[in-house]
């Protein structure tokens, strides 16, 4: 189970880590240096990945020139007709744009995930038929979201791309059951990954706010109230004003934590009911990378883990808090069946400290 240092909120250069006076690598466009030694310094690690790049990126810019050479041979057409009359050409654009987007996440920068973020977001929004370059795409929206700290964006994503009401999709009955067949085309393994992960964020922070220390008399300072809307607790766990209310004046959070961790409880359910391996390889990822056949289709539970891992493994406690809910439902990694985990989850708030 390992942790990674979440992204900085500015570029850095990949040696020093310094914000100021810095220079983009000028083939991939998306690392940073403050100086040419520190740049010579890195290049021996940077050479293969920053190649790479610069092709994937060629491509994508020579697709994207001939979708515009085609768009000034048929200057009438609206752009549904153009989908519709040019599916290879599209598809084919969409097809490099991603590698380009996977491409630039491999570098591990702050600029990198913004750049996948925003090929993907394009990707979706040109996918008029339901491809699979669209559906990856898709997948990976949220993750990239979170790593951002776009909580809220995340949400909004995830609720404007599932089929039904996204707190439905996934809800178990008294015993455990999933009320509903867990359908990957209603909401996918990685939305439903990312869905938890925003509950499991919300839920480490609300602890927080117990903490008298954390308070000026009775009312949340306006820096702790705003990072709580950020989240958007409201939307994502159906909290009334009401309920917003009480956390500004500091009342009992119990509650909503118990809430946040039936949410949590039910979705471990349908993600398991979608891929068995999931849960056990976010806590043990390199096991399942190493299962990948050489020249092979990607196995989903590693396709899984290349969209969603990262969000995880930075934000900190995530895994070791839902190591923790887990061992508090008596499952172990949370791949056990429904009915094995049916067990009510402790009152008690999980130390991940």
């Amino acid at each position: 189970m390992t942790t990674v240092a979440p992204l900085p909120d500015k570029d850095q250069c990949a040696i020093c880590k310094t914000e100021t006076g810095l220079n983009s690598c000028k083939s991939c466009l998306v690392v940073f240096y403050c100086g040419r030694d520190h740049q010579k310094e890195d290049w021996p690690t940077h050479k293969r990945f920053c190649k790479r790049t610069k092709m994937t990126r060629e491509t994508n810019w020579r697709a994207l020139e001939h979708l515009k050479q085609l768009l000034e041979e048929n200057p009438n057409d609206n752009p549904r007709d153009f989908f519709a009359s040019h599916p290879d050409d599209v598809n084919a654009y969409l097809h490099v744009r991603y590698i380009y987007a996977r491409a630039i996440l491999r570098l591990g920068t702050r600029s990198g995930v913004e750049g996948a973020l925003e090929s993907c977001l394009e990707i979706v929004g040109m996918d008029r038929n339901n491809e699979q370059n669209g559906q990856d795409a898709r997948d990976h929206v949220p993750t990239l979201f979170l790593r951002l700290g776009r909580n809220k964006e995340c949400y909004d994503f995830l609720k404007e791309n599932c089929v039904g009401d996204l707190e439905e999709i996934y809800a178990c009955d008294e015993n455990g059951a999933l009320r509903q067949p867990a359908d990957a085309e209603k909401l996918s393994l990685a939305h439903a990954a990312m869905l938890s992960l925003l509950k499991v964020r919300i839920l480490i922070d609300l602890p927080h706010l117990q903490s008298a220390d954390d308070f000026v008399g009775d009312k949340l300072p306006t820096e702790l109230s705003d990072q709580i809307r950020s989240y958007d607790i409201g939307a994502a766990t159906k909290i009334d004003a009401a309920r917003m209310k009480a956390i500004e004046k500091h009342e009992d959070l119990v509650p909503l934590m118990k809430k946040l961790k039936a949410e949590l409880k039910d979705l471990r359910v349908y993600v398991n009911a979608l891929n068995k391996d999931y849960w056990a390889a976010i806590l043990d990822p390199e096991k399942y990378k190493n299962m990948q056949p050489m020249y092979q289709p990607e196995l989903p539970i590693v396709q899984a883990l290349s969209q969603t891992y990262d969000a995880w493994a930075e934000t900190p406690e995530a895994l070791a808090c839902w190591k923790g809910l887990c061992e508090d439902w008596g499952v172990e990694g949370g791949v056990a069946d429904a009915a094995e985990g049916a067990a009510d989850a402790s009152d008690e708030w999980v130390d991940v400290d």
